[in-house]
């Protein structure tokens, strides 16, 4: 099944951000310890954001070939921050 390069980029990219977002969270670290570290809350992490992306698009993808996307943005910036500070919004109908 062909995909468009972009929509395959952009998935990564998801892949990327929510699983070093999520992970944050936990361990206020950076990738690298990330990766060396915390390797099973990492992929237990990806694979959860994996299933959801496949649940929104309605497609299957290679879990190794986005680990090695997501690893490879890994080595390019080592110490690239995973933890951020959340913000919650909660509206009702009423609200929008």
């Amino acid at each position: 099944m062909y995909l468009p390069v972009v929509f395959l980029k952009l998935v990564r990219k998801n892949m990327f951000i929510l699983t070093t977002n999520i992970c944050g969270l936990e361990t206020k670290s950076n990738v690298n310890d990330l990766w060396k570290n915390q390797a099973a809350l990492m992929n237990n992490v990806f694979d959860d954001v994996l299933e959801v992306q496949q649940y929104l698009t309605g497609k299957m993808f290679n879990r190794d070939q986005l680990l090695s996307s997501a690893l490879t943005a890994f080595e390019a910036d080592p110490e690239h921050i995973v933890w951020v500070w959340v913000g919650v919004h909660v509206c009702t109908l009423k609200d929008l």
